[in-house]
């Protein structure tokens, strides 16, 4: 099992096949001290992620107001669940892009409507564009054909 804090989630190739591989999501550092209530939401949050305001349907499910839940989660982890899930949800299209799925395709799975906006949030969290992490997939790809 990995433990890793969501800030120290390595974006490289070989970090996100080891990612791939675990299971980030069943324990994190950061879910230590942190109410049971509120770290299980956390973990709905990722079952989630693909559907629309995730927040309000895991607030729903567990019978909490959503201004309840962001309230906990904002004080257990010092991310509102909103941002956290807009995260996780680029983090996930990372792993996708890194596997070697289109950009449109990877945009819809992670719950992105738009393709502009997918293009611009993922630029402004990760300073790069999903093209750039597809092209890492394709130069490993051609550099392995050639080695054989």
């Amino acid at each position: 099992m990995l433990h890793h804090t969501v800030d120290a989630i390595p974006l490289d190739l070989l970090g996100a096949k080891e990612v791939a591989r675990g299971s980030v999501l069943a324990t994190l550092q950061a879910d230590t001290g942190v109410p049971l209530h509120v770290a299980r939401a956390r973990q709905l949050l990722h079952d989630a992620l693909g559907r629309a305001a995730p927040v309000r349907y895991v607030a729903r499910d567990a019978g909490i107001a959503t201004e309840t839940l962001t309230r906990a989660f904002q004080s257990a982890y010092h991310v509102s669940p909103k941002r956290y899930c807009h995260q996780a949800r680029l983090f996930a299209a990372v792993l996708r892009l890194l596997s070697g799925k289109k950009i449109v395709e990877t945009a819809l799975e992670v719950g992105f409507n738009d393709v502009t906006r997918f293009y611009a949030q993922f630029r402004r969290l990760l300073g790069a564009t999903p093209g750039m992490y597809a092209a890492i997939r394709k130069r490993q790809d051609v550099a392995r054909e050639r080695g054989r």
